[in-house]
């Protein structure tokens, strides 16, 4: 969304996170600038950022009353569903959060990676910039514009001029489908690569490593993360759920390539590991504790209690970015953003198993 503002011309007014099929519905929702330092970010994307909290007055995160109708503000925007799905994808905690009730219009099927394919999920960044830029944009292919869903208090808005707004933007592209798989991909190199966690959220976190490693937080060692995706990825095995998974014995030999690679061309030695993962079998974690991996242990830090659902990721993915080497499991988007962490920022090789890998 950043960077189709940054090349349209936009302001980006970002939204806070929504809970989704990882996190409950009553989760409340986290404002992006908890989580991301955006002073640090504008100043590194020379750029103006804003929140939807820095231009309307919002309820509390966790608030869960749904707002009057006529505490409601109309909008209009576009939808990114391809041709042949009928329906938009509403967040509704966060539309309730921001008080908005909203209409969809599709986007063109000229801005699509693949017109001719009823069922491309693709757009093309600068295709869509083309009918969003706010001085004489590209008018309607047909010379109009449909109503693709009314909003749910019956209102039919066209996608507004002044303030661009879109449901979903996971499949917006260069040209490359699922593009952000590579470090070119300029949704990362002009924007993510940027998104640099708060110094308080920093620091939290330093404090989640130093009782990990028994050590104080001024002398956190050196470590190489592991990020082990399991728990929905089990469902992909044909026969007995979670049978084809990788064996922890696959992502001991990589944590020991990436551990060659960090002697041979960083001259570190790094011994200590820390593994994150949504595997719930005891088994588990006991070979992870045999092999002498630490993680971080929820619950005795009582995160939930103290910070709420939305923290048990976050404190992981930020402890992550702090390694010194990476290994993760390919396909899953939490594996792949926090490797960019690590080559970016840390300078520091990483590696991916596949979910079905044996040795």
């Amino acid at each position: 969304m950043i960077y189709l503002g940054m090349i349209s011309g936009r302001v980006p007014i970002i939204p806070p996170f929504g809970p989704d099929h990882h996190i409950s519905l009553d989760a409340g929702v986290v404002p992006f600038g908890n989580i991301f330092n955006m002073s640090r970010a504008r100043d590194l994307m020379r750029y103006p950022l804003l929140e939807w909290r820095d231009v309307k007055k919002l309820p509390s995160t966790s608030s869960s009353e749904i707002p009057l109708p006529e505490e409601r503000e109309e909008l209009g925007c576009w939808s990114t569903r391809h041709g042949n799905d009928p329906l938009p994808l509403r967040v509704k905690w966060v539309m309730d959060h921001l008080k908005l009730d909203i209409s969809y219009t599709r986007a063109p099927t000229e801005a699509r990676n693949n017109p001719s394919d009823g069922n491309d999920d693709f757009l093309i960044f600068h295709k869509m910039m083309q009918f969003i830029f706010p001085r004489k944009p590209r008018p309607p292919p047909n010379g109009h514009y449909e109503i693709m869903m009314e909003s749910p208090l019956g209102r039919r808005l066209l996608p507004d001029e002044h303030m661009s707004c879109f449901d979903f933007l996971y499949y917006v592209t260069t040209g490359e489908t699922y593009e952000y798989k590579f470090a070119w991909s300029p949704a990362w190199t002009k924007v993510a690569t940027h998104l640099h966690f708060t110094d308080d959220l920093v620091k939290m976190v330093e404090g989640y490593l130093a009782r990990a490693f028994g050590t104080s937080e001024n002398n956190i060692p050196q470590f190489i993360a592991v990020h082990i995706r399991r728990g929905d990825f089990a469902n992909q095995c044909w026969d007995t759920p979670g049978n084809c998974l990788a064996p922890l014995s696959t992502f001991e030999k990589r944590v020991e390539k990436i551990r060659r690679e960090l002697r041979d061309k960083h001259n570190k030695r790094v011994k200590h590991v820390l593994v994150t993962s949504d595997e719930k079998d005891p088994e588990f974690w006991d070979e992870v504790q045999e092999l002498g991996w630490v993680t971080i242990n929820h619950e005795e830090e009582r995160t939930f209690k103290k910070y709420g659902e939305w923290y048990l990721p976050i404190v992981e993915f930020v402890a992550q970015s702090m390694a010194v080497g990476f290994v993760g499991t390919h396909d899953s988007t939490f594996s792949l953003v926090s490797a960019r962490r690590v080559e970016d920022w840390n300078n520091g090789p990483t590696s991916y198993v596949q979910h079905f890998e044996k040795e």
